[in-house]
Parts: structure tokens; sequence; C-alpha cells
């Protein structure tokens, strides 16, 4: 069982997110952007329908150099490989959250054209 102070806390985020829905739509609106600004840029992407970006690459090896090249440009990401990901897929995620600002979002779209670049070489 849940201590009391745990699932009062609970309760209270999730009425606090029931109240501000401006906050769930900011999220959702930078993640349709990104999904939407990296498949222009050729990106192979996963579909979702979550605050949750994946971006599919070749091999291990081109995954961890884009989550290279975003993280010197200021962007974290994970990398995700086999096993954990099925072995013709191995991808990074993207997550978006309410403490973001529209200039994040656009670094983001900045580092992902280099990694554009390098990686896709178009």
């Amino acid at each position: 069982a849940l201590p009391p102070a745990i699932s009062a806390a609970s309760i209270s985020s999730l009425e606090y997110i029931k109240k501000h829905s401006e906050i769930r739509n900011r999220i959702t609106n930078y993640a349709k952007n990104v999904y939407k600004q990296l498949t222009k840029m050729g990106f192979k992407l996963t579909k979702s329908n979550t605050p949750l970006v994946s971006v599919i690459f070749n091999s291990s090896e081109e995954t961890f150099l884009a989550t290279k090249l975003l993280y010197d440009n200021g962007v974290y990401v994970v990398p995700f490989i086999p096993p954990s990901v099925p072995k013709k897929s191995p991808r990074i995620r993207l997550t978006f959250n309410a403490y973001l600002q529209d200039e994040d979002i656009e670094k983001t779209i900045q580092a992902f054209e280099c990694v554009r670049k390098a990686v896709l070489n178009v």
C-alpha cells in the first residue's frame, strides 16, 4: 500500500492536470511540431499518440552518432538499441514536458539538422 502522503500528492497532481489542460496541449503541440519537422527532414519516425517521438536509425552506430551530435548541440536524448528494441530499428526517443519553451523546441530542430547532414548524408 502507498503511504498516505504519496496518495494525496498523486490525487492533487491529477486534479491539477484536469484544471490546466493548456499544459497538456502545449506538450502535445511540441511533440506534433517536432514530428512534422523531422519528417520533413527525412527521418524515419514511429507513430505515437503520446508526447514521445522515436527516431529510427539503420544501425546502433548511427544511433550513437546521432545521440552524440544531439548532446554536443545541447539536446539530451536516450539511445535504444537491440535487444531493448527490434534488431532492425535502433532509435532515440524524445520526450516533451511542461518545462520546455519554444526556444528549446527550435534548438532541438536545429540540432537534428546537424544529425541529418552527418547521419542521413542529405
